[in-house]
């Protein structure tokens, strides 16, 4: 990779808008939904529906809130090795409205998990389980989200793509 790549881009530019969108929909949809929870649970909580499975639901929940978060990882590996490119002047707006666009489906994936808690909760009554949830998607966000290495690797791989010819749509 050119190691003049923050020269050449503005790299903090191409991750903040992308990042901005990551913690409205992963850090405080669920916030909210889990101050909604607490309110509730701190006000007379919630008739559980489920009690003799409350335990099965919440394996079951587990294991589909992990295999969403491995979802997410393997999805944006293999989103960002495509090519995002469509002209070679516009390789940075390009890679900006790209990275924006890919994410957005992988970030409510991640924001999935958190909602799998508050259905957990507002099923069981069971608050500490479901806040497990939200933990966990915090968690999740925090290994998809942007960062400089990253960015530096998906500028790498577009630079070859482009010079390879490969462009976006083609």
């Amino acid at each position: 990779m050119n190691l003049d790549a923050e020269d050449k881009y503005d790299l903090a530019k191409m991750i903040a808008g992308v990042l901005y969108q990551g913690i409205f929909i992963n850090i405080l949809i669920p916030a909210g939904l889990l101050m909604v929870a607490y309110y509730i649970d701190k006000h007379g909580g919630v008739d559980p529906s489920v009690v003799d499975s409350a335990n099965i639901l919440f394996y079951f929940l587990a294991a589909a809130s992990l295999t969403e978060g491995a979802v997410a990882v393997l999805w944006r590996s293999k989103a960002l090795n495509r090519p995002m490119v469509r002209r070679k002047e516009t390789i940075e707006s390009d890679i900006r409205e790209e990275l924006k666009a890919r994410l957005r489906p992988i970030f409510l994936l991640i924001a999935a998990i958190a909602l799998n808690g508050i259905i957990y909760y507002l099923l069981t009554g069971r608050f500490d389980e479901g806040l497990a949830f939200v933990i966990l998607s915090f968690v999740a966000f925090q290994i998809v989200r942007p960062r400089y290495g990253m960015l530096r690797k998906v500028i790498e791989t577009q630079e070859s793509l482009v010079e390879q010819g490969q462009f976006m749509g083609r």
